[in-house]
């Protein structure tokens, strides 16, 4: 029996019956039938609510509807052609770099994080809904229904991202544990094996960076294209309307959930980077009394390993992860609002 670090089970069969393909527990051509099924009727939908709102077209519509079509349709194609398989292999406990004590506690203190995270999202967008429907609705009940399920199969998408990110943090966090606990400790030092755990976990993690990089577009585009497209919204009403009321506070709350779901993996990178800076720290420090020269070389190609490899993501190689990228996203936002309200009030 396969064996994986934490235990997904439930959201992927949530993915299943909300539309999206995976092997997990069923595979075949019938199940990427009703995934493409499923696909095909949720853009018959977006495409009705199109049609039924054509009077109310203007640029900011359009650029939203394009952002929505480009942040679902291409994660599930990948969603249909790989089965989610990289998820499955990234995830597997691997005897490696998984094995010792410590990895259970630290994946279950993850997993729980992991699952309080999406019964927020859900339970985030039952009330939003709820109170969206009670205060602002102007649909029909059955509209307004198939609008949420909508909005909770492109919610469901984000689970690999978050599940990929949790996954390297975890393995990084036991790998900079045992490594300062064997500097602290360890009479001797088992540098072979502490390089063969990073390396493994470096290429388990580059065999999943081509998945990721349509996972991090796709995210991107939905933030960019739903949340900046509604904070437009929100400017707009209040700059009519000259206060706040239920509708702005509704649209803000959404714009400020989509806005942490995108920078989540900046968060991780940047902890990421801490601990293995601290790493760093630590073994000059033991380099410095060690008085051994064959243990001081072997500290000494360690660092370099550390330093010309470093566990980094750059999005088509040319955005790194990091701090600066909400900044940047920031500050493409900013300029978007302010050529839409211009482009408006002209």
């Amino acid at each position: 029996m396969v064996k994986y670090v934490y235990d997904f089970k439930k959201f992927m069969i949530l993915r299943i019956i909300l539309g999206w393909y995976n092997d997990y527990f069923i595979a075949g051509l019938m199940l990427k039938i009703y995934c493409g099924i499923s696909l095909l009727v949720q853009l018959v939908f977006f495409i009705h609510l199109i049609i039924q709102n054509k009077l109310s077209y203007n640029i900011n519509i359009i650029l939203k509807i394009c952002g929505v079509l480009l942040g679902t349709i291409p994660s599930f194609i990948l969603s249909i052609l790989t089965g989610d398989r990289y998820l499955f292999l990234y995830c597997r406990w691997d005897e490696i770099i998984d094995s010792h004590k410590q990895a259970k506690r630290i994946f279950r203190i993850h997993q729980l994080m992991f699952d309080s995270v999406h019964f927020f999202v859900i339970i985030f967008y039952i009330i939003f809904y709820i109170w969206w429907y009670l205060c602002c609705t102007e649909f029909s009940l059955v509209a307004y229904i198939s609008g949420i399920i909508l909005r909770f199969t492109i919610e469901i998408e984000k689970i690999p991202l978050f599940l990929i990110f949790s996954v390297l943090l975890c393995r990084v966090k036991l790998f900079q544990r045992n490594i300062c606990l064997d500097l602290k400790f360890g009479s001797d030092f088992p540098l072979d094996r502490h390089r063969q755990v990073y390396l493994k976990i470096l290429d388990k993690f580059k065999k999943t960076s081509a998945s990721i990089t349509i996972l991090m577009l796709t995210q991107t585009s939905l933030f960019f294209w739903d949340s900046i497209n509604t904070m437009y919204l929100i400017l707009h009403y209040y700059l009519a309307e000259g206060h706040i009321i239920t509708y702005h506070l509704l649209l803000t709350t959404r714009c400020i959930h989509g806005y942490v779901c995108v920078v989540f993996p900046v968060f991780i990178m940047e902890y990421i980077a801490n601990l293995l800076e601290d790493i760093k720290i630590q073994m000059i420090e033991r380099k410095l009394r060690c008085t051994d020269e064959n243990r001081k070389a072997q500290i000494t190609d360690m660092l370099n390993l550390l330093k010309e490899e470093p566990i980094g993501y750059r999005m088509l190689r040319a955005f790194p992860i990091n701090k600066t990228f909400p900044l940047e996203i920031t500050s493409l936002g900013i300029n978007y609002l302010v050529f839409m309200l211009q482009y408006i009030r002209n």
